[in-house]
């Protein structure tokens, strides 16, 4: 079982034991996205972070020792929960519980409204720790919620304190999560886990996400409406000017203003002259080439689009982090040294990686032939038959560009076929 446990101090002096979840150190909780679920190999990881875990067919990996732990039909909710675990920390919030039901008592008994700081009875409470369920003045927050890992705790003022959830008539120290399929327990279908696990409902279908969606649906709901009056309101009152560009994109994002940005990633081989290129664009200036270590970013402002330009490094080593910058990205720029015709093989093998990547399937394709004014150099068209390009490039909007990175000459001839390329498909300046 691989859980990170801390020490800290509370405002009274006591000891406080933090149980958190070795990946994301956050807390864990006894339901909800925290609760700590086992794998095969005997780790114990909260559910959050189980859902994040890329899946290997019907299996997931552990993160400490990637052994492989098999799912079944639910998914990450099929795993069994660390009940050692959640007795603790049920053990823990007890004993909170219990400090808090004695104070409150207590207001009763003296007829009081207000409610008392849990750290120091003197103080008045103010806000409510929805993580560890207690109610603390602005001083007691800031003393006890120090440290890194409660500094994340969510806190609230009283008048936002979360309703407590329904609990379990046969466990009532656990809170209803499931509701049961089969016929027979209609009657009564709510159940906890402790009744999925070991009680009457074991062996049962069920379905969690009745229970944990209500929740989350009367949210959104309360927000839709809280909107649609804002907007009501507003449309009487507001005049559309204009004078002002509104853009619609393909993936129905609407940009307002006179700029379109659009996420651009240079790549190719080193010493193509990637940087070279970015540079001249940038600043309208040529620029020693020096190896690329790592990567350049620029933003570059062409007639209504805004291009922020990613130059990574192209040596061998630094391949393979190419992978990390392809997120969102509309356009990739290829960059090809027509005068090393003995790298032209190299850089087509990386081209063809780069085109089998997911992420960049919608991705436009500019690929540019660096180096044209030097005696010798392959021209475009000879470029596109040993490239295979037709072949290469099937299905996608490609386009290849003859261009001498330091008189800069084609560069813009390339910034113009994407900018009609985004156009076509679906970029449409209306303004």
């Amino acid at each position: 079982m691989d859980v990170c446990v801390r020490h800290g101090r509370g405002a009274t002096g006591n000891t406080v034991k933090v149980l958190e979840c070795g990946v994301c150190e956050d807390v864990f909780s006894l339901q909800g996205d925290k609760v700590p679920r086992l794998l095969l190999c005997g780790h114990t990881v909260c559910h959050d972070c189980l859902t994040r875990l890329p899946l290997h067919g019907r299996a997931i990996r552990c993160p400490f020792d990637r052994q492989v732990t098999e799912l079944g039909d639910s998914g990450v909710w099929g795993l069994k929960k660390n009940f050692a675990l959640l007795e603790l920390l049920e053990r823990l919030q007890n004993g909170a519980s219990n400090q808090l039901g004695v104070a409150e008592e207590s207001l009763k008994g003296m007829g009081e409204s207000v409610i008392r700081c849990d750290e120091d009875e003197s103080h008045t409470a103010s806000m409510y720790c929805t993580v560890c369920a207690t109610h603390l003045c602005a001083n007691c927050s800031q003393l006890t919620h120090s440290t890194r890992t409660l500094a994340k705790h969510r806190r609230v003022p009283l008048a936002d304190k979360p309703h407590e959830k329904t609990l379990c008539p046969q466990h009532q120290v656990h809170a209803i999560e499931f509701v049961c399929q089969e016929e027979i327990c209609q009657p009564g279908p709510l159940m906890c886990c402790v009744c999925k696990e070991y009680g009457k409902h074991q062996g049962h279908k069920d379905d969690c996400r009745v229970v944990l969606a209500k929740q989350e649906i009367n949210r959104l709901l309360e927000t839709l409406q809280k909107q649609q009056q804002q907007f009501t309101e507003l449309a009487d009152h507001i005049q559309l000017d204009a004078g002002i560009p509104v853009t619609f994109t393909k993936d129905n994002r609407v940009h307002i203003g006179p700029k379109m940005e659009i996420r651009v990633v240079t790549l190719g081989l080193d010493s193509a002259g990637k940087t070279t290129i970015l540079f001249k664009l940038k600043q309208d200036e040529f620029m020693q080439p020096i190896p690329t270590i790592g990567f350049n970013v620029e933003t570059v402002e062409y007639k209504n689009l805004k291009f922020t330009i990613w130059d990574v490094g192209g040596k061998h080593k630094l391949r393979p982090l190419w992978k990390h910058y392809y997120l969102n990205t509309q356009a990739v720029v290829f960059v090809i040294d027509s005068c090393h015709r003995d790298r032209l093989m190299e850089a087509h093998s990386e081209l063809a990686k780069l085109l089998t990547e997911k992420e960049l399937r919608d991705a436009l394709l500019l690929i540019f032939a660096n180096k044209q004014d030097v005696p010798g150099a392959e021209s475009v068209e000879e470029m596109t038959e040993l490239l295979s390009l037709h072949k290469l490039c099937c299905g996608r909007s490609w386009h290849i560009q003859g261009c001498d990175a330091r008189s800069g000459t084609g560069l813009y001839e390339g910034l113009d076929w994407l900018s009609r390329q985004l156009v076509a498909a679906g970029v449409l300046d209306v303004a």
